[in-house]
């Protein structure tokens, strides 16, 4: 998605809704390349709404878009939320962990 190279990602996603309208249906790629720009742009909004529409699609996320997700949240400072979605990453299965800029206690019990 060339688009959101240059930071135009709300505009992608107007794109990605009207290609909904129009019956064709985003995949995983489409989808994640927003989540992740929009993060890592500051609009964490935007990607939880895209976390969203992939969990409402049955798209599973990688481990892009649940690292784009726990590091916007600790950029906003909603340390208790990255926790918890570190937590559900963890029990999504076998995904590549990729190394976050920040230290998390994960408590396992």
């Amino acid at each position: 998605m060339a688009i959101c190279k240059g930071g135009y990602f709300r505009e992608a996603r107007k794109l990605v809704g009207e290609m909904t309208k129009r019956g064709l249906r985003p995949d995983k790629f489409t989808y994640t390349t927003l989540l992740d720009g929009s993060c890592k742009e500051g609009d964490l909004e935007l990607g939880l709404e895209m976390k969203e529409e992939m969990e409402k699609e049955g798209i599973q996320l990688d481990n892009v878009a649940f690292t784009a997700i726990i590091s916007g949240l600790c950029r906003d400072g909603k340390i208790v939320d990255a926790e918890r979605t570190l937590r559900e990453m963890l029990r999504a299965g076998p995904l590549i962990v990729v190394k976050l800029g920040f230290d998390l206690s994960v408590d396992q019990s």
